[in-house]
């Protein structure tokens, strides 16, 4: 178990240390334009959030996810008990 801890932690740091220095310096090439930057952080968050989120092997639970009708705005909230709440919320 503690074996296999460590591994995720050596996995999931190295994950994110390439992914972010990628992403930066996606984002100084992109700085002319915002909507790219924009994008290119979304795809940061789409790729690293459900990563990191498997990787730490914690169970997501969605709740009232039918009256989400995508015609309104919403607000989510976690409960932040980790630091895994940040990559939940960039994921989303």
């Amino acid at each position: 178990q503690v074996l296999m801890t460590g591994l995720r932690l050596l996995v999931g740091g190295v994950f994110m240390a390439i992914s972010v220095a990628v992403t930066l310096c996606a984002l100084v090439v992109l700085l002319p334009s915002r909507n790219a930057r924009i994008r290119a952080c979304n795809w940061f968050g789409k790729t690293a959030g459900p990563f990191m989120m498997w990787l730490s092997g914690c169970p997501i639970t969605f709740r009232g996810t039918e009256r989400l009708n995508g015609q309104r705005q919403v607000i989510y909230v976690s409960n932040h008990t980790s630091i895994i709440d940040i990559f939940l919320a960039i994921w989303l």
